[in-house]
């Protein structure tokens, strides 16, 4: 039911664009995620569109298993609006999930634009991963934040920089802010001789001897030395970055803050907590390694050998989960300790 003519056959794997008249869909192949009310101020006909696996043939073999739709791009590209001036560009890989620092990005973009900043995200899409749906485009869309996807089909890629380099000047950016080691290598490579000014979040780095991490922990940290400016979110990486030689001037520290309110209001947390005689220890967080929680069990051990009388109450999900809850039963602390999951 589509009309295929109005589509220009693309070669394997490409994106490109086109108008679509909502009655050229067919909703057994296609879908449409979010009416295109919800999802800015689009031309009259363009929806988001994707494929899958049983319309194989409906574009022509424009695309291929369970890769999204070129027409997609039709609505991105509407979206940033790139024939206006999008000031802030935000550039970082999409690995299909939401993290702390994508969670990060989404608040501070979303923020800059209640603010009346023209900002909007790029995505690096590596066509190698797969990705049939995005938490994080997901989040973005529900969040009204315009975003644009650059495919591209290797980790490193010439393409990637020259697409970044047009979609830049199509829409004035002046500030570039990457995110994560990818897009910290080919934003610099992109505009170092522009006069767009780059700046990048850490948002921490494993440490772990792992050679690939290590590789790009190196990568990065090397990238940012020529960076405008580089945000640090805690004491421990504004001096880890001075003893690599970073330029005192070029870092800034902004510790990661949260809207408590938004959560939940003072007066209902004090309401909530009212039957409760004792001290209450609060971490909210995604449940991995690397924040640690272990220590904080440790030190929910201690305190009950010492017969201090105290909560511990731990918010979020991830893989260790299922390790944190079985070290509450070995070590006795089901009395003072609870984990509570993911709480939105």
């Amino acid at each position: 039911n589509f009309r295929q003519s109005r589509l220009p056959r693309l070669p394997r794997g490409a994106v490109g664009a086109a108008t679509v008249d909502q009655d050229d869909l067919d909703g057994d192949a296609f879908r449409v995620p979010q009416p295109a009310d919800r999802l800015g101020k689009l031309p009259n006909g363009v929806g988001f569109v994707e494929r899958h696996d049983d319309d194989r043939k409906s574009l022509g073999g424009t695309a291929h298993g369970r890769q999204h739709c070129a027409l997609s791009i039709a609505v991105q590209v509407s979206m940033m609006r790139l024939g206006n001036a999008m000031n802030i560009a935000f550039l970082m890989q999409d690995v299909g999930a939401m993290f702390g620092a994508e969670r990060a990005t989404l608040d501070l973009v979303s923020r800059l634009r209640k603010a009346g900043e023209d900002a909007g995200v790029l995505l690096i899409d590596e066509q190698r991963l797969g990705l049939v749906r995005s938490d994080l485009r997901d989040a973005l869309s529900a969040a009204g934040v315009p975003f644009m996807r650059l495919p591209t089909s290797h980790p490193f890629s010439p393409d990637l920089v020259r697409q970044l380099r047009k979609t830049a000047a199509d829409s004035k950016t002046r500030i570039v802010h990457a995110v994560g080691p990818k897009a910290t290598l080919h934003a610099y490579l992109a505009f170092r001789n522009t006069d767009a000014r780059l700046f990048s979040t850490v948002h921490g780095w494993l440490f772990r001897r792992d050679p690939k991490e290590r590789f790009y922990e190196w990568l990065e940290r090397r990238m940012l030395k020529r960076y405008d400016r580089v945000i640090v979110l805690s004491s421990f990486y504004n001096e880890y970055l001075l003893t690599k030689g970073f330029p005192r001037d070029r870092l800034v520290r902004i510790p990661s803050g949260i809207d408590t309110e938004s959560v939940v209001s003072e007066a209902e947390a004090r309401r909530s907590l009212a039957h409760v005689d004792s001290f209450v220890v609060g971490a909210i967080g995604r449940l991995s390694t690397e924040k640690n929680l272990v220590m904080l069990l440790r030190a929910a051990r201690e305190m009950a050998k010492r017969g201090t009388r105290v909560r511990f109450v731990i918010a979020g999900e991830g893989p260790e989960r299922a390790r944190l809850e079985h070290l509450v039963e070995v070590w006795g602390l089901s009395g003072s300790v609870r984990i509570l999951g993911y709480l939105a």
